[in-house]
C-alpha cells in the first residue's frame, strides 16, 4: 500500500510548520520569493526522518537543469546555493553580449544554472515511493530607479547618485559598475561616470559628483551654470514584459536649479573636529545656523538634524534648540555608544566618521537638498592622518617598476597606504588620471579594510591609448558615499611613449624579448613531472637530421656534456625563420607517421624525438635577451660555442 504524503511548502524563512502521516517528509525554502536572472539562490531543505550526508534534489528553469547535491549543515538540515547565469544578452547597448550563460555543478554550492527573462526556478524532491514535491520561485527583470542627494559643504555642492537596477548585478561573488551619463543646460555633453555595487546592497549602484560654475567638465565634475538643470541619465537594457527583450528605457532625473543664496547664512557644523571617547562612550555637540528658523522672537525655536556613522548608516534624527530667543542658533550635546543606538544615543566605534545632515527646509525627503558636516570618534588624530597614502610608483602587468609605458600597454599604478592604529580601517582608494590638456581619462577605485598596524599597496589598471604627458593623483576617503579625506592627496608624473620608442629604449638596454629554444631529456623531464615524452607526438631523428635543423646538434650535446646545469640555462637564441624551419620538420613528420591526423593535430603539437636511444621534449619559448647562455659567460668553458656551432 502506497504511503500518503502531506508537505506544506512555506515561501520564506519565517517559521513554518509541516503535517505528515508519512515517516519521511521534507520543507523547501528560498531566501527570496522573486530572483532576476543572475541571482545568487540559497536553498534551505528539511528532511524529517532521514539520515544521511546529503540530499540530492533537482532544479531547473525552463530550458535548463541539473541534478543537483545539497551537504548536511545539521539534523535534517540540508543547504547549498547556485548563481543563476541567465543568457546571453548585451546590457550596456554596445552590440556585445556581457553575460556568461552556462549550466554546470553538482552541488552543493558549484552550480551555475541558465535563466530566462520571465522564467521559474524549481526545485523538486523524489522520494523513493514516487511521491515529489516542489517549490518554485519566479525570475523577473526590473525597471531601473535613480535616487538623489545634494549635497553642500562650505557652499560646495555635490550630488550623490542611487541607481537601483538589480538586473545588473550580473555577478553575485564580486562588485558590478555601471555607467551613467550627467549633464547640464550648459554642458550638453557633460560627463560618463562609473557608479559602483553597493557590497551590503547588490543591484545597487552608487556614485558621487561635484558641481562646478568656475571650471570645465572632467573627471567626476560638471561644469553648470547657478541657473541651470542638472540631468542625470541612465539607460536600463534588462526591462520586464510589456517590453520587448531587446528594448532599452532611458531613466532620466532632473535636477532643477538650486539657488545658493537660500543658504548662503546657514550651516551645520560639529563644536570639534574629533571627539575622544571613553569605555566605549562619548558625547558630542552639533551646532546649526539658520535664522530663517527663527520664527518665533519671543520663544526658544527648534530645528532637526540626522546623524549617522560608519557603524550605523540608518543613523538618529535629533532636534536642536535655539540657544537663546531670536538667536536664530542653535545646538544639541547627544551621546554617542558602542553599544547600542536609542533615542538621542547614535551607535559609534572608535575610529568612524561622524555624519550630520541638515535639510534648511526640514522635509528630509529622500531626494533634498541637506548641509552637511564630518567629525572623527576617537582620538586617533585629524582625519587626514588616518591612512596616510606614499610612495605612488607605475608597474607593468609583472611588478616591474616602468617611468616611461607604451601606448597600449597595460600598467598597474600604485601606492603605499598606511594605517598606524589599533584599530581597522576602512577606506576608499580613489584614482585619477589627467592628459596634458588636464582632462580626465581614467576613474578608479578600490574599497577594502586596513588592518590594525598594517598597510597595503591598492592599484588600479590602466591601458593607455594615446601618447603624451599624464598626471596620476590618488585619493584616500571614507568611502565613496563619505568622502572624508584619510590622507593628502598624492601625484605622480608620467609620459606615454610609442610601441615604436618604447622597443627602441628596451633594445638599447638590453631589455627586451627574444626567442630561445630549449631540449629537455627525458630524465630531466621527469624531475618536473611524471609525463611520459613518448606519449607525445614523438618520431625517430636521424643523426643527418639532428645537424640539419638549427643548432639542435648543439643542444642535445649540452644536456649531455652538462647534466648539472639549470634547465633554464639549456637553451640557445633562434630566429623567426628557424622556428619555421623546426615547425615544418615536425608537420611533415607528423603527416608520414600519421596520415590520418587531421591539421590542428599536426601543427600545433608538443613534439618529442628519439634519438640514439634517448627521448627529448624540444619547444620554443620567449625568454628576456639576457637570458641567453651566449651572453651570461656560462661557468663552463667559453669556447665550448666555437667548437660545437653548427
Amino acid at each position: 500500500m502506497k504511503t500518503s504524503l502531506l508537505i506544506i511548502i512555506v515561501l520564506g524563512i519565517s517559521a513554518s510548520s509541516s503535517l505528515f502521516v508519512s515517516d519521511v517528509y521534507a520543507s523547501i525554502y528560498f531566501d527570496k520569493d522573486v530572483y532576476t536572472w543572475t541571482d545568487k539562490i540559497n536553498i534551505r531543505v528539511t528532511e524529517h526522518g532521514v539520515d544521511s550526508e546529503g540530499t540530492q534534489v533537482k532544479i531547473y528553469t525552463s530550458n535548463h537543469e541539473l541534478n543537483y547535491n545539497l551537504a548536511k549543515a545539521g539534523n535534517g538540515l540540508f543547504t547549498g546555493e547556485i548563481i543563476l547565469t541567465g543568457f546571453s544578452h548585451d546590457v550596456t547597448g554596445d552590440g556585445e553580449p556581457d553575460t556568461n550563460p552556462k549550466t554546470i555543478g553538482n552541488g552543493p554550492n558549484n552550480g551555475f544554472l541558465e535563466s530566462g527573462r520571465d522564467d521559474d526556478f524549481t526545485l523538486s524532491i523524489k522520494f523513493a515511493d514516487g511521491d515529489e514535491i516542489r517549490k518554485t520561485a519566479k525570475i523577473n527583470w526590473n525597471v531601473a530607479t535613480i535616487d538623489f542627494d545634494r549635497l553642500f559643504i562650505d557652499s560646495r555642492e555635490r550630488i550623490y547618485i542611487k541607481v537601483h537596477d538589480v538586473d545588473m548585478n550580473l555577478n553575485p561573488e564580486s562588485r558590478d559598475k555601471i555607467s551613467i551619463q550627467v549633464f547640464s543646460d550648459s554642458d550638453k555633453a557633460g560627463l560618463v561616470i562609473d557608479a559602483r555595487e553597493l557590497p551590503d546592497d547588490p543591484g545597487t549602484f552608487v556614485t558621487i559628483f561635484s558641481v562646478s560654475s568656475q571650471h570645465d567638465s572632467k573627471g567626476n565634475r560638471l561644469f553648470a551654470l547657478p541657473s541651470d538643470m542638472i540631468y542625470v541619465q541612465y539607460d536600463d537594457h534588462t526591462l520586464p514584459k510589456p517590453y520587448g527583450i531587446d528594448d532599452d528605457l532611458t531613466v532620466l532625473v532632473e535636477l532643477p536649479p538650486f539657488p545658493l543664496e537660500q543658504i548662503d547664512d546657514k550651516k551645520i557644523e560639529w563644536s570639534q573636529g574629533n571627539y575622544k571617547t571613553k569605555n566605549g562612550t562619548s558625547s558630542a555637540k552639533i551646532i546649526v545656523t539658520d535664522p530663517e528658523q527663527n520664527k518665533f522672537a519671543d520663544s526658544i525655536d527648534t530645528v532637526k538634524a540626522r546623524i549617522f556613522s560608519d557603524s550605523s548608516i540608518e543613523g538618529i534624527t535629533i532636534e536642536l534648540y535655539e540657544t537663546n530667543k531670536d538667536s536664530g542658533i542653535f545646538e544639541r550635546t547627544f551621546a554617542f555608544s558602542d553599544k547600542r543606538s536609542a533615542p538621542n544615543i547614535l551607535y559609534g566605534r572608535q575610529g568612524d566618521t561622524m555624519t550630520a545632515l541638515y535639510d534648511p527646509v526640514q522635509s528630509f525627503d529622500s531626494e533634498g537638498v541637506f548641509m552637511a558636516a564630518t567629525t572623527l570618534l576617537g582620538s586617533t588624530g585629524p582625519p587626514l592622518e588616518r591612512a596616510p597614502a606614499s610612495h605612488p610608483r607605475i608597474m607593468d602587468s609583472f611588478g616591474n617598476f616602468i617611468d616611461s609605458p607604451a601606448v597600449g600597454q597595460q600598467i598597474q599604478i600604485t601606492s603605499d597606504v598606511a594605517n598606524g592604529s589599533d584599530r581597522e580601517q576602512k577606506f576608499t582608494y580613489i584614482i585619477m588620471i589627467h592628459d596634458a590638456a588636464d582632462t580626465a581619462v581614467s576613474l578608479a577605485w578600490i574599497d577594502g579594510i586596513l588592518n590594525p598596524e598594517s598597510s597595503f599597496s591598492p592599484s588600479a589598471s590602466w591601458i593607455p591609448q594615446k601618447e603624451g604627458h599624464y598626471v596620476a593623483t590618488m585619493f584616500v576617503w571614507e568611502s565613496v558615499d563619505n568622502p572624508a579625506a584619510l590622507s593628502p592627496p598624492i601625484q605622480i608624473e608620467f609620459t606615454v611613449i610609442s610601441e615604436k620608442e618604447q622597443k627602441a629604449k628596451q633594445y638599447d638596454d638590453g631589455d627586451y624579448m627574444e626567442m630561445f629554444m630549449f631540449v629537455i631529456p627525458q630524465g630531466e623531464f621527469g624531475q618536473f613531472t611524471e609525463f611520459d615524452l613518448r606519449t607525445l607526438h614523438y618520431y625517430k631523428i636521424s643523426p643527418q637530421e639532428v645537424d640539419s635543423l638549427p643548432r639542435l646538434n648543439m643542444l642535445v650535446n649540452m644536456t649531455d656534456d652538462f647534466p648539472f646545469e639549470p634547465l633554464s640555462e639549456l637553451s640557445l637564441r633562434i630566429n623567426d625563420d628557424q622556428i619555421t624551419q623546426y615547425r615544418q620538420f615536425f608537420e611533415q613528420k607528423c603527416r608520414e607517421q600519421r596520415p590520418y591526423a587531421t591539421n590542428d593535430v599536426c601543427m600545433n603539437a608538443d613534439f618529442a624525438f628519439e634519438h640514439e636511444e634517448k627521448w627529448y621534449y624540444v619547444y620554443p619559448k620567449l625568454a628576456p635577451h639576457g637570458n641567453a647562455i651566449e651572453d651570461r659567460k656560462p661557468s663552463w668553458d667559453p669556447e665550448y660555442f666555437t667548437r660545437h656551432e653548427n
